[in-house]
């Protein structure tokens, strides 16, 4: 199991928050953890960002969504007196002030990994040398838990995306949305494991093949693509 302090700046993108938790829920794969600190920088961003997405009662949304993550992990919370312990030493390894807090929480709980969009707010090496923390974005993070237990992952994001009743529904949509987020690298690695059980999963001969003159069979009429959508007929691979 990875640990990792999650940076206010991941827990905005509802995909990709809902798509940690569950890893951490569902796959065991994740031990998350945040800060009140953390919790009040998203009431204040969080309902923007709803808005944006054309959400009603977006503060009330907001404050639900953190009361409920409260709630599902209660272990995942760093307390003031813990991390402000390290405060004065996360200050001279953080590129913006605003920042002391985040890497006081991610060392007080003695995190795996630091998950923050704003890499260069942070001393990367000296935080790895110093404190052991890997400092990474979103989309690394999440590759890297997909490449250590790639079907756990696969089965955690289903399970998630199956108990949607809005986009994402489906692991093709969930691709889709990471990618245009700018999450291309796990967006590109689901479609390569995509593709990969699509492979294993073709018959040996295909209805799109033809017999010669002696009732041979021919080569595949048409590229790979004439075959099978690599996201299968429920868009959650096969």
């Amino acid at each position: 199991m990875i640990s990792a302090f999650l940076d206010t700046n991941v827990l905005l993108g509802i995909t990709e928050t809902d798509l940690l938790l569950s890893l951490s829920e569902t796959g065991g794969m994740l031990r998350p953890y945040w800060s009140e600190y953390v919790f009040d920088e998203l009431k204040e961003h969080l309902p923007e960002r709803l808005e944006e997405s054309g959400s009603e009662n977006a503060f009330r949304k907001a404050c639900r969504r953190i009361d409920a993550m409260r709630y599902a992990f209660p272990e995942s919370m760093v307390p003031a007196s813990k991390w402000e312990l390290y405060s004065s030493i996360a200050e001279k390894n953080v590129n913006d002030l605003d920042d002391t807090q985040i890497l006081a929480g991610a060392i007080a709980c003695n995190a795996d990994c630091l998950v923050t969009d704003n890499l260069k707010d942070f001393d990367i090496k000296g935080i790895q040398r110093l404190f052991g923390i890997s400092t990474t974005s979103t989309d690394m993070f999440l590759q890297t838990v997909f490449h250590c237990h790639p079907t756990v992952f696969w089965d955690s994001a289903e399970k998630m995306v199956r108990r949607h009743n809005k986009p994402p529904q489906t692991l093709e949509e969930l691709s889709n949305i990471l990618r245009d987020h700018g999450r291309t690298g796990i967006a590109s690695d689901m479609e390569a494991e995509a593709r990969k059980r699509q492979i294993t999963s073709l018959p040996r001969v295909s209805q799109h093949q033809g017999r010669d003159s002696l009732g041979r069979f021919t080569a595949i009429q048409g590229d790979d693509s004439d075959l099978f959508d690599v996201w299968g007929p429920n868009g959650n691979g096969y």
